[in-house]
């Protein structure tokens, strides 16, 4: 008889940010959970975020350029909130103009 070999456990790798913005008191944390396809991955946006930008809460994935800016699309593929690289933190938003978010890794 065969001994089954134990297979190790894989857990997604998920990464959790801290959100907050320029405009809005408080911060929030939004998860990039796992890898869907190259570039493309689950998102997880807690409901505190409506709080620091109305509608960031729509968001499902999350989508890597080439350049290294991210978006937050919808489920239709729509980016509510686009972030570049940023100087001070992380990611710094871009999209919608007037959001003035920043993230960082925690």
């Amino acid at each position: 008889a065969s001994i089954p070999v134990p297979q190790p456990i894989t857990r997604p790798a998920l990464q959790v940010f801290t959100l907050s913005s320029a405009e809005a008191s408080g911060s929030c944390m939004v998860v990039k959970g796992r890898t869907l396809s190259p570039g493309y991955a689950d998102l997880k946006v807690n409901p505190a975020c409506d709080h620091i930008l109305q509608g960031l809460t729509t968001a499902r994935f999350w989508r890597e350029r080439e350049d290294g800016s991210i978006a937050f699309v919808d489920s239709q593929n729509a980016p509510v909130a686009e972030f570049a690289i940023g100087d001070d933190a992380d990611y710094e938003s871009y999209q919608p103009r007037a959001a003035r978010l920043s993230m960082w890794a925690e």
